[in-house]
């Protein structure tokens, strides 16, 4: 087996039977477009996500990259801009917000599975 594994991770999408597999088999995941998709402001424009990164005084993206690396991913953020860059390596942590945005992310409404495989 593979030591790495990079597929499409976000909140919402969770291809939870290959996040198992790879779990079981100690397979570690990078998550490809961690923040979503370059075209879409879907993910960083949430209701949830935007209150969360308000309550923790931070951006949208590192609200979303720290859940992912809570999760037990690897995350490698794409940009061109210098600021995003060095946004997204300063990631804040607050457990009890986390903990929040984690069962939020869990409910199915949430986990919309925007997938380009949904066919």
């Amino acid at each position: 087996f593979p030591y790495a594994n990079e597929i499409l991770i976000n909140p919402y999408v969770m291809p939870v039977e290959t996040i198992e597999f790879c779990k079981y088999w100690n397979i570690k995941l990078i998550a490809y477009c961690p923040l979503g998709f370059a075209y879409s402001e879907t993910l960083l424009g949430d209701e949830k996500v935007k209150l969360i990164a308000y309550e923790l005084d931070c951006k949208p993206s590192q609200v979303v990259l720290s859940w992912l690396i809570k999760q037990g991913f690897y995350v490698i953020p794409k940009s061109s801009n210098e600021d995003h860059l060095k946004s997204n390596f300063n990631l804040q942590e607050t457990d009890i917000l986390f903990n929040t945005f984690m069962i939020e992310c869990s409910l199915d409404a949430f986990n919309q599975n925007l997938s380009w495989d949904n066919g």
